[in-house]
């Protein structure tokens, strides 16, 4: 960074750093991830600098100094991930024209870059800042389109939005229509992890609508994966359906062109469809995409899509029954989220495996990693992932015996999803607190929560639940519904051969029972 504040080599940039530490002016501070030192200039020396740009250099400059600096920055965040796979979302930070850039053979090879990243958010802010108030907008943008990854991969907090803002001003300023698309779309993932589907959404279709009056099969085919993702997310799954399909549609028409970033826009396709086909309980469907999206994760080495796909699959396999493989699922997806500095997902595969644990009766190992959970979830300030982890936490209580604190927690997690706009969590907590009152013995009492969970399953999204409210009704009552034995039925048949999910297994068992 002080070769490109100077305009020069890094050789003679560190031959006047030494100098300046010697003069006792700049001192040393800390290494970085990547082991290269950084320094700090004295209070009383940063004071006269200032006073030095504001009267005694000329403007120009000034001006090249702090674009060179910008730039460089630009630069070195771009070089220390081009081999990691956050680099793939950098595409528009790397179509920026760069003023300076060091030689990549004098950029160290950090370790873990996306660790480095993380360090450097508060940097990188603080140059989206600088750029802004003296209007270099192009970095303002740029170095934005790396915060974005920073954001998704570890957390948001309120630095992201402020970001984006800075972003969308610069672009509007400069009247660079791209740049706007560009910024406008990242506003979508905040949407998300706010659980504002609907909004989210309503911005997706007008940047639709402007890409494809310009022509950009590519990127109209990218905003409906897009639209899917919140549309599934936000429990739309028809409508998600048919966005992710539409997707794979038109990627399948530019797959001609041999592009390796096709077939992995493809393949998140693919998993974010099967997503939705595993919650409409059509589990072999769903099997087989997932396996689709990872061989192609595999041959091009996404490992941060991988490990997410690998969490997909490992659920569905829970919801089999085939509990050895889930594990195994379950622990290659934590091990790639982690070793890729995919931070929230690291965690929903350690959730997975403390869920599995539950399922399979060991209690001792379940509890340590929902302690583990909700640890990371509260580092990560995401409320609603340690509203899951209570969620979780509760279940484990409830077939422990343990109703009185089971309740509470679920109390917890109901004040935790509160907050958020997320439907089918609160109608399934609804459905987990209805099976703690029958275990208790308070058939009133889980009707009534059964009730509750079904005025928040919907018929066009939510057949395979409202099916187990059937079951879960006929538990309590001790009466089956009539037409319940063809219903469950007729979600074996969707599920799959070789695909039976446990809830038709035991439905079908206590069905057979009181027969």
């Amino acid at each position: 960074m002080a070769a490109a504040l100077l305009g020069t080599e890094v050789d003679e940039a560190e031959e006047y750093l030494e100098q300046l530490v010697e003069a006792q002016l700049l001192r040393a501070s800390e290494t970085d991830s990547s082991g290269s030192l950084r320094y700090r200039f004295h209070d009383l020396v940063r004071l006269y600098a200032r006073e030095k740009m504001r009267g005694d250099l000329e403007p120009q400059a000034v001006t090249a100094a702090e674009e060179r600096l910008l730039s460089g920055h630009l630069a070195l965040a771009l070089q220390y991930t081009r081999d990691h796979p956050v680099t793939s979302n950098f595409e528009f930070a790397k179509s920026l024209p760069l003023l300076w850039a060091p030689l990549p053979d004098d950029v160290p090879t950090p370790a873990d870059p996306m660790e480095w990243l993380l360090e450097e958010r508060a940097d990188l802010v603080s140059s989206v800042e600088q750029a802004h108030a003296q209007k270099h907008w192009r970095y303002v943008w740029g170095l934005a389109d790396i915060l974005h990854a920073v954001f998704i991969l570890s957390h948001h907090g309120p630095e992201s939005r402020r970001v984006k803002d800075l972003a969308l001003a610069a672009a509007l300023a400069a009247g660079d229509e791209e740049a706007e698309l560009e910024v406008r779309y990242t506003y979508v993932s905040n949407l998300l992890s706010e659980n504002r589907h609907d909004e989210g959404v309503v911005v997706l279709s007008e940047l639709r609508e402007r890409r494809l009056r310009r022509g950009e099969a590519r990127k109209v085919a990218h905003l409906d994966l897009m639209a899917g993702v919140i549309e599934r997310d936000g429990g739309s799954l028809f409508a998600a359906e048919r966005s992710l399909r539409r997707s794979l549609d038109e990627f399948g028409v530019l797959q001609v062109s041999g592009d390796s970033a096709i077939s992995v826009l493809i393949a998140s396709a693919q998993h974010n469809l099967a997503i939705v086909l595993r919650e409409q309980g059509r589990l072999s469907e769903a099997d087989a995409l997932l396996s689709a999206a990872l061989e192609t994760f595999d041959v091009l080495d996404d490992r941060i899509a991988a490990g997410r796909a690998l969490h997909t699959r490992g659920v569905l396999h829970c919801y089999v029954g085939r509990f050895a493989d889930a594990q195994q699922m379950f622990q290659r997806s934590y091990e790639l989220c982690r070793g890729v500095g995919d931070r929230r997902w690291t965690v929903i595969a350690l959730l997975g495996q403390a869920r599995l644990a539950d399922r399979l009766r060991d209690w001792p190992r379940a509890s340590l990693l929902l302690d583990e959970c909700e640890a990371m979830f509260t580092a990560l300030s995401d409320k609603p992932g340690v509203a899951q982890v209570q969620r979780s936490r509760a279940v484990l209580l409830r077939r422990t015996g343990r109703y009185q604190e089971a309740e509470v927690m679920f109390e917890a997690a109901h004040a935790g999803l509160k907050a958020v706009n997320d439907r089918r969590s609160h109608a399934r907590l609804h459905y987990s607190q209805a099976l703690l009152e029958l275990a208790r013995g308070r058939r009133d009492a889980a009707m009534d929560f059964v009730g509750q969970a079904e005025r928040l399953f919907t018929v066009e999204d939510d057949a395979v639940w409202r099916c187990r409210i059937l079951v879960a009704r006929a538990r309590i009552t001790g009466r089956p519904e009539e037409g319940l034995s063809e219903k469950i039925d007729e979600f074996a048949d969707l599920a799959g051969e070789g695909f039976q999910p446990l809830w038709v297994t035991e439905a079908r068992g206590r069905i057979s029972e009181r027969s």
